[in-house]
């Protein structure tokens, strides 16, 4: 019998092969834990909202009753949105003449003005302007963002 001429190398034992394997699936493993918990941290607290930011703040206006032209009566309760609790403070003292400027401004309309919610939204906008325009020929630098509706009610004629 011949016998080749290299000698035969040793073969590495099985265990110590899946033992190496064993070690690079848990590398493997614990970097993509590592690389998961990273990411979701990462998207989780980094996109808080700072409490620095400026929270929009609202002024109430009593209810105000008025006599539409059609001679109906409405009755309101609404809220100015300003930029923050110092505007609300400013608005204080104009508390009356804000109100007259409600109930004046909602007795300009009338029954057709009022109906659905385009009467609605035509009468806030309305509000919005009027007010704003008040404010600055006060010159009160503030300016409301928005009228809200708490109270809207059309009583019968």
């Amino acid at each position: 019998m011949a016998t080749s001429s290299t000698p035969e190398r040793p073969s590495t034992p099985p265990t110590a092969a899946r033992a190496g394997d064993r070690r690079f699936a848990l590398i493997v493993s614990a970097i993509t834990v590592l690389l998961i918990a990273a990411i979701w941290l990462w998207t989780r607290y980094a996109t808080l909202p700072s409490d620095d930011r400026p929270k929009p703040a609202w002024f109430g206006i009593d209810r105000v009753m008025a006599q539409m032209t059609d001679g109906r009566m409405i009755k309101l309760r609404i809220n100015l949105q300003v930029q923050d609790q110092g505007e609300v403070v400013s608005l204080y003292p104009h508390q009356r003449a804000l109100k007259a400027l409600v109930e004046v401004t909602s007795a300009e309309m009338n029954r057709d003005d009022m109906a659905g919610p385009d009467g609605m939204t035509k009468l806030a906008t309305t509000l919005q302007e009027t007010i704003n325009g008040y404010l600055s020929e006060q010159r009160v630098d503030i300016q409301v963002r928005k009228v809200v509706f708490d109270e809207w009610t059309l009583l019968p004629s």
